[in-house]
C-alpha cells in the first residue's frame, strides 16, 4: 500500500533487489573489460620485453606517445613503465569491479543492503582505490629500471599522489561506517522481531 510518495517495505525491497541484479552486471563488464585490459597490457610489456625492436617497427622510439596521461616515450624503459601503470591500476580497478559485484549480488539475492560482508567489501575497494593513488606510478618506474631498458644517466624513482583516488578511497571508508552502523541497526531490527 501506498501513501503519497512513500512505497510499502517489499515494493521498495523489489525495487532494491532489481537494480542491485542490473548493477551486478554491469559490474561483472566491467570486471570483464578490466581482464581484457590486464591481458593486453600483459602481452604488451612481454612483446616489449622479449623483442624490443619488433615492437618499435609499431611504435618508434622518438615518437611521444600518451598511454596514461603523463608519459612522453623516448625509449623502451619508458613504454615498460606506461604499460606497467596501466597494467597495476586494471588489476586494482578490475578487483573493486568484482567486489562491487559482490555486494550488489548479494543485495540482489534479499535486498538488505547493510550486512557486514557489504561492510568488509566496501573497506577493501576503499583500501584498494587509496592504493591506485600512488602504487601504480611508483611500480611503473620500478619496472622500467628493472627491465634494463633505462641507462644509469635517467635513473630516477617516480611517486605522484593523485589526490582524487585517495579521496574517493577515504570515501568508500565513510561508506563503509554507514554501512556497519546501518548493520547494526538492521541486526537490531531483526532481534526484536
Amino acid at each position: 500500500m501506498k501513501t503519497g510518495t512513500i512505497t510499502s517495505k517489499e515494493e521498495l525491497t523489489l525495487k532494491i533487489k532489481k537494480s542491485s541484479k542490473i548493477a551486478t552486471v554491469l559490474a561483472r563488464i566491467t570486471g570483464i573489460v578490466g581482464i581484457v585490459g590486464i591481458v593486453l597490457a600483459m602481452v604488451i610489456i612481454g612483446i616489449m620485453l622479449v623483442d624490443y625492436t619488433a615492437f618499435t617497427t609499431f611504435f618508434p622510439d622518438n615518437m611521444a606517445f600518451d598511454v596514461v596521461g603523463e608519459y612522453v616515450i623516448q625509449s623502451a624503459g619508458d613504454y615498460i613503465a606506461a604499460f606497467t601503470d596501466s597494467l597495476v591500476e586494471f588489476l586494482i580497478y578490475t578487483a573493486c569491479a568484482f567486489l562491487a559485484a559482490g555486494i550488489f549480488k548479494r543485495i540482489s539475492e534479499d535486498g538488505m543492503p547493510f550486512k557486514t560482508e557489504n561492510t568488509k567489501s566496501l573497506k577493501v575497494i576503499g583500501i584498494l582505490i587509496i592504493a591506485s593513488s600512488f602504487i601504480p606510478t611508483f611500480l611503473a618506474s620500478i619496472a622500467g629500471y628493472a627491465s634494463g631498458a633505462y641507462t644509469g644517466e635517467n635513473l630516477t624513482v617516480m611517486v605522484r599522489v593523485n589526490l582524487d583516488a585517495a579521496m574517493i578511497g577515504a570515501l568508500f571508508f565513510m561508506i563503509a561506517t554507514i554501512f556497519s552502523y546501518g548493520a547494526k541497526l538492521q541486526q537490531e531490527n531483526d532481534d526484536m522481531v
